[in-house]
């Protein structure tokens, strides 16, 4: 998770998009457990596809969790 600009927002892999993007937790609607593993992405590289990184510099970087999930 990040926050810039006052909005958190969840960075993360788009599998449709196939690049890293910014979520905002608060336009999620609805998540779907799937039996699909998280593959390792590097931060770095996901922050450079996230929209929300783009245009602001991060005021906060929270650790993400290594996988999620059972």
């Amino acid at each position: 998770m990040l926050t810039t600009g006052g909005r958190w927002y969840l960075i993360a892999w788009c599998r449709t998009r196939q690049a890293g993007r910014g979520f905002r937790p608060d336009r999620i609607t609805a998540a779907t457990p799937t039996t699909e593993r998280a593959r390792s992405h590097d931060l770095a590289g996901l922050l450079r596809g996230s929209a929300a990184a783009g245009a602001a510099q991060p005021t906060t970087l929270a650790p993400l969790a290594p996988r999620l999930g059972p």
